[in-house]
């Protein structure tokens, strides 16, 4: 079975589809690329420094890392929160 004969029978848009494995590693590599360029461009559009206070507490930091910081956050708390749904609407089926 030659490689063009997977990419058949595999469940991939058209488009990835037709792309043997060094075009597709090169798209891959050019996304890379360009993402990176733009999370860099936005860290140094965004070096001014922000101080943050909760309670007592302070702290100043670049404003580019306390956004990067509270969507990582975001990320953890959402994907928790739906877990948390997921398994509570799991357990009321039972």
């Amino acid at each position: 079975m030659n490689s063009a004969s997977r990419f058949i029978r595999c469940k991939l848009p058209v488009v990835v589809r037709s792309l043997t494995h060094e075009t597709f590693f090169l798209h891959c590599i050019a996304l890379i690329i360009t993402l990176t360029a733009l999370v860099l461009l936005f860290k140094v559009q965004n070096i001014d420094n922000v101080t943050v206070s909760l309670l007592s507490w302070r702290m100043t930091l670049p404003l580019s890392l306390l956004l990067i910081g509270v969507y990582v956050l975001g990320m953890f708390t959402g994907s928790s929160f739906v877990g948390l749904l997921r398994e509570s609407v799991r357990g009321a089926r039972l």
